[in-house]
């Protein structure tokens, strides 16, 4: 996705400190400021990887396996890169814009196992900001749509969720029982208060907390992966 860069001391700081406190990051320095040279509204789609910490897409490199099924919220290098390393991905977009660039870049490097829906926010059934199940404190409108284009996959059938779009609360309530037994929820941005609530249902799923610099900013984030439990 696509967030404005910030380069102020304390996030320089907050990089250097998570980079030190995580065994094994010192790979990620060099990919990170390299990343920060290239122009911030191309370069998801430029560098094919995902804007997630570089810690949690280096697990995920090694935990996806090319038969399984995945479905994302909020399209961009992540599903260039997700549709490498999996047998088919669903991706739902809200803006058209970003999405007709996606689409070209799929149609360019010729991916076709990839699905790519555009779901636009209703503006005639505008939601004061965080206010509705669908709503977003960004864009005063319902994603309502966005969020049930889940609906159509069967329980129990992706083997990965990854949400990383608008209205991410509602995205984990309607995509947790899609996830099937031993496979992953990933929620970006899981450090934000607003989303609190919606973890807290997924309680007794396995936890893994990630967090460190990620592609074209400065500022460290935090991406949790949630394994569902089997049997």
């Amino acid at each position: 996705m696509r967030k404005g860069l910030r380069r102020t001391a304390g996030e320089w700081s907050e990089a250097g400190a998570s980079l030190l406190a995580a065994p094994g990051s010192a790979r990620y320095v060099l990919p990170w400021l390299r990343s920060m040279r290239l122009p911030h509204q191309e370069a998801p789609l430029a560098c094919h990887v995902p804007y997630m910490p570089y810690a949690v897409t280096s697990w995920l490199d090694g935990w996806l396996q090319p038969g399984m099924a995945a479905f994302e919220y909020g399209s961009g290098g992540s599903t260039l890169w997700l549709a490498k390393r999996v047998g088919c991905l669903t991706s739902v977009e809200h803006d058209r814009a970003w999405y007709e660039a996606v689409q070209d870049a799929l149609a360019r490097h010729d991916v076709a196992n990839c699905t790519l829906a555009l779901h636009e926010p209703d503006p005639a059934l505008p939601a004061v900001a965080g206010s509705s199940a669908y709503g977003s404190q960004v864009i005063p409108a319902t994603f309502e749509a966005y969020v049930r284009a889940v609906e159509n996959v069967p329980d129990e059938s992706l083997d990965l969720v990854l949400i990383d779009g608008r209205s991410r609360s509602a995205a984990v309530d309607a995509a947790r029982n899609k996830v099937k037994p031993g496979g992953a929820l990933v929620l970006d941005d899981s450090d934000r208060e607003r989303y609190q609530p919606a973890q807290q249902r997924l309680h007794g799923w396995r936890r893994k907390r990630f967090r460190g610099v990620k592609p074209f900013v400065v500022k460290p984030a935090e991406t949790t992966v949630w394994l569902k439990p089997e049997g």
